[in-house]
């Protein structure tokens, strides 16, 4: 297994906007479904799609688990999986979450992200921007790397909620109100890639 080494933090949508108009980036788009339940607070196991700004799919099976209860250090394992494999007809039972994902340019060996989780017909989600930057080097210092992408970006303070489960994607997905409709794939795919196109006009 991978070692992911991460922090996370709150982001409002005034720094959001601020953060794009800086930048250069790359946007995808995801849906992740919980094969477990999202119940765990140190493991999960999961089947995610991300979507290419081009309208390609792909598909990974992947679990991740604490490392020492430490929700900054994660073991990983993903698989990519044919599309023809998944049964699309039973991922509506599982919690699951849906977002874009802008991944930012930056000088460093870390891997910068912003994700925004998307208004949809079947779940309410209680966060809407979450800001990660992960390291691409286990060897190097996450702290010392969060200061300078912060820095990087003349971001002044943002809220760290590294170290707090009620942050991480599997809890999101389980405490999201739900609305009492069947869960259909095509609508949820249609909903991603129109959120898409809402945030790469934003590079125009």
């Amino acid at each position: 297994m991978a070692v992911e080494i991460e922090k996370k933090f709150i982001m409002s949508s005034k720094e959001t906007t601020k953060l794009k108009k800086i930048s250069k980036y790359s946007v995808i788009g995801i849906i992740q479904w919980y094969l477990d339940g999202a119940k765990d607070k140190m493991k999960t196991e999961r089947i995610r799609m991300i979507l290419s700004e081009h309208g390609n799919q792909k598909w990974i099976l992947g679990k991740k688990e604490c490392i020492n209860g430490n929700l900054i250090h994660r073991a990983e394992e993903e698989t990519t999986i044919e599309a023809s494999t998944v049964r699309l007809d039973t991922l509506g039972k599982y919690p699951f979450i849906i977002k874009t994902r802008t991944i930012l340019n930056t000088p460093f060996e870390a891997e910068v992200i912003l994700d925004k989780l998307i208004k949809n017909p079947y779940l309410s989600f209680d966060i809407k921007y979450l800001f990660e930057i992960e390291l691409k080097n286990e060897a190097d210092d996450i702290d010392l790397i969060v200061q300078q992408v912060l820095s990087y970006f003349k971001i002044d303070e943002l809220k760290d909620v590294s170290t707090d489960f009620n942050y991480t994607n599997q809890a999101i997905a389980f405490r999201a109100t739900k609305k009492n409709k069947k869960i259909e794939y095509p609508v949820l795919l249609e909903i991603l890639k129109k959120e898409m196109r809402s945030d790469l006009d934003e590079k125009k």
